[in-house]
Order: structure tokens, then C-alpha cells, then sequence
């Protein structure tokens, strides 16, 4: 059973009674060996600096244990050091973190000689944005990738991006969602407002993108069509993951949050080579496109596809309850615009007017 379909108040309130006793026990995980558990996120790391349950120099050597034996998914950017120290990280946890963080990829755009607008941008609601080259890719999965149809994804076909976008950096964030509309919706409020916004319908976010649009802040804000995210989210790769075919199903613990009991805060894994974070796993993220089962006529058009019932709407990326076939790049679901799932997000694309 898929996490993501739960729908019964029952389910509900035993998946709540399984996170609470998660949460109880956040230094037990920190003790085992780097054979049985995956790195450390951010927010797991935030989660312990904060606990109550022990004192700050116990919660400084645990998590330098921790991070030695396990390793972690982030860097130590000067923002991700400023956090750390207010939730009391001292100079040797910082220091063992630095140490133990992946080499930090370059961002393709920084490559290319021909831009001419900034990499990235902030709006006045604080929502960061990447700068997407134009170029074009191969969409869909390939032959030998097929599993039941196109519900895994495309036919394998050439796209043209022709102009360059902004998208956001990361999933629109519970804050974010409540500095717009007043009321946060979501269903996992207590993973703070530096978490995706979920439990919302397809049309929520379509009033969301209208108020941002209603700021006329010099950008066009819309959901991304299919095309573009999937573009977005390969940076130039051709594998089943942006971080390569991963036959031994390690390294997405390095990329992406799945197979989890709840979402975790945004950019709390590696980037791709675009600098764009969970683009796999977390939530699920909302295309503009309608649904469709036939590929026949496949263009080379960027543009979303409009044809069909516009009742259903199409999803990518995965998310936190999922495995990790979900998490291919060129997966896609469909998604009712009136339902409402508490693991399904989405990102914003903005164009400069």
C-alpha cells in the first residue's frame, strides 16, 4: 500500500501515533552503523540539536558520532552554518560536517557564457528561483525502462526548450504558502514552515500563482508545464535518476526523501546539476499539462499539453512515502484538480515580463 493514497481517518491517526513515536527516539538512530542507515539530513540534524532530552555538549558528540559513521545529504553553506549554531552546534560538529559533506558540484549555468540575466533571483516573499537555459533533451523513458505503461512515463521523444525560465529553487514552502494566504493547510505543520506545502488540490495552487501574480513584481508566475520540469529536473542528464541509473539504490540517499513516514524540510538533500532541490521525493510536484494516456502525436512543442479532460492534471518527482521506481525522472502521474493528498507539492516557474 502507497502511503500517498492513505485516505481513511484511521489510517490517518496510525500513520500520526507511528511519527510521534519516531520523533521520541531521535538519538537511537544516531548509534547504528553506516551499513543499516542512511545519512543524516538537515532536518534530522535540526531535530536533535533541538531535542530537550539530553544536554547541548551529549547532543554535539552523538550527532559528531553520527555524522562520522553515517554521513550527511547537505553542505555547510554559510546559511546552513548560521542555522546550525543558533540550534547550538558547536565549532567541532561544524567541523566534522564540513569534512564529511560531498564535493560540491558546480551549477551547469555557471558554465555557459552566454547568459544574460543572474543565476538566481528572490521575490518579495523571500521564494528563491534558478535560471533554466534553453537547450533540448530526450523526454520520457526509455524501451528497455517500461513498466506498465505510461503511467511510468512518456515514449522517448526530442524537446526543445527554447527560452530560458526561472523555476523554483525549491518547493513552495509552508511559510511561503501562508504569507500568501493567510492559512497554512498543511498536514504535517509540525515539520515548521521550511517544509513543503501539502494536503492542497491542484486548483489551491492555481490561487496561489494568481495572488503571486497579483504582486506584478516584474515576473510572470505559472506552474511548470511537463516538458520543463522534467527538463529542469534531468540538468542535462539521460539516466533514470538525475543522480545517475544508481543499480544498488545507494546514492538517492544522498538526493532524495523517500520512504519515509513524513516530508522534510526543502533543500534538506543534494541539489541537481541545475541547482534545483527535491525534484525527487519529498512531494510530489503539480504540472500545469492535462493527463493524457495517448503519446502519438508527440511534438517537440515545450509548451503544456491542454488536450483532454481537464479534470486530471498530471504529477511528478515522487514523494516521501514512495520507493524509489517512483522517483524516475520521467515517472508521471495523474492528479483530480479537486482532490487533496498531504503528500503532493509543487514549484513555481516565473518569467521576467
Amino acid at each position: 500500500m502507497r502511503i500517498r493514497n492513505l485516505k481513511n481517518t484511521n489510517e490517518k491517526m496510525r500513520l500520526k501515533l507511528i511519527l510521534m513515536i519516531i520523533s521520541s527516539v531521535v538519538f537511537a538512530v544516531l548509534n547504528v552503523s553506516a551499513q543499516d542507515e542512511k545519512p543524516l539530513n538537515f532536518s534530522e540534524v535540526e531535530k536533535a540539536l533541538r531535542s530537550t532530552k539530553t544536554t547541548a555538549a551529549n547532543k554535539n558528540a552523538l550527532l559528531i558520532e553520527g555524522v562520522n559513521t553515517r554521513k550527511i545529504t547537505f553542505w555547510l553553506t554559510a546559511e546552513n552554518e548560521k542555522k546550525l549554531r543558533a540550534w547550538g552546534a558547536n565549532n567541532a560538529l561544524l567541523e566534522v560536517i564540513r569534512q564529511n559533506a560531498l564535493p560540491v558540484s558546480p551549477m551547469i549555468q555557471k558554465q555557459l557564457k552566454n547568459l544574460t540575466k543572474p543565476i538566481e533571483i528572490k521575490n518579495s516573499i523571500g521564494m528563491e528561483f534558478v535560471l533554466i537555459p534553453p537547450g533540448e533533451f530526450q523526454m520520457g523513458v526509455k524501451k528497455e525502462e517500461m513498466e506498465g505503461g505510461p503511467y511510468m512515463g512518456q515514449t522517448l521523444h526530442t524537446v526543445k526548450i527554447k527560452q530560458e525560465f526561472y523555476i523554483g529553487k525549491f518547493e513552495v514552502t509552508q511559510a511561503q504558502w501562508k504569507t500568501l494566504m493567510g492559512k497554512n493547510p498543511s498536514e504535517f505543520q509540525n515539520c515548521g514552515g521550511d517544509c513543503p506545502v501539502e494536503n492542497i488540490r491542484w486548483n489551491d495552487a492555481k490561487a496561489f500563482i494568481k495572488k503571486l501574480n497579483e504582486k506584478k513584481d516584474g515576473y510572470k508566475y505559472r506552474l511548470p508545464s511537463e516538458a520543463e520540469w522534467e527538463y529542469a529536473a534531468r540538468a542535462g542528464t539521460t539516466t533514470k535518476h538525475y543522480w545517475g541509473d544508481d543499480m544498488e539504490r545507494k546514492l538517492w540517499q544522498y538526493y532524495a526523501h523517500h520512504v519515509e513516514f513524513s516530508p522534510a524540510k526543502v533543500g534538506s538533500y543534494l541539489p541537481n546539476a541545475f541547482g534545483l532541490y527535491d525534484v525527487s521525493g519529498n512531494v510530489w510536484e503539480m504540472c500545469e499539462d492535462v493527463w493524457r494516456r495517448d503519446f502519438a502525436n508527440l511534438t517537440d512543442d515545450s509548451s503544456p499539453n491542454l488536450q483532454g479532460d481537464p479534470v486530471f492534471r498530471v504529477e511528478k518527482g515522487g514523494g516521501w512515502g514512495e520507493s524509489s521506481n517512483e522517483l524516475r525522472t520521467s515517472r508521471r502521474n495523474d492528479i483530480y484538480v479537486e482532490s487533496v493528498n498531504y503528500a503532493i507539492g509543487f514549484r513555481v516557474v516565473a518569467i521576467p515580463d
